[in-house]
């Protein structure tokens, strides 16, 4: 994630806060989730490839927990989920 992407969910996260639109435990849960990327940490409950084919993103070749994710790209799911999720508590 870059830092740009990650001011920018910081950003949310605040307005979410200052709005009431986000109850403590959802804005926690969803700044876990960041702390977790920027740390480049594995998140629990996250299935990551450890080894595989030489040019395939896994630990063993070199990449980040983020980018090691099974069936979970870090420039799409990541963000997009974070985006839904911010658009859920907006339309409540």
């Amino acid at each position: 994630m870059r830092a740009d992407q990650i001011e920018q969910k910081i950003l949310e996260l605040i307005d979410l806060a200052e709005s009431g639109q986000a109850t403590r435990s959802d804005l926690q849960g969803m700044a876990t989730a960041l702390a977790y990327r920027i740390a480049d940490e594995p998140l629990p409950g996250v299935q990551y490839a450890l080894t595989g084919k030489p040019d395939s993103k896994c630990i063993a070749n070199g990449n980040t927990w983020a980018e090691s994710e099974v069936n979970n790209p870090i420039d799409d799911v990541d963000l997009t989920e974070l985006e839904r999720m911010s658009q859920e508590l907006r339309n409540i």
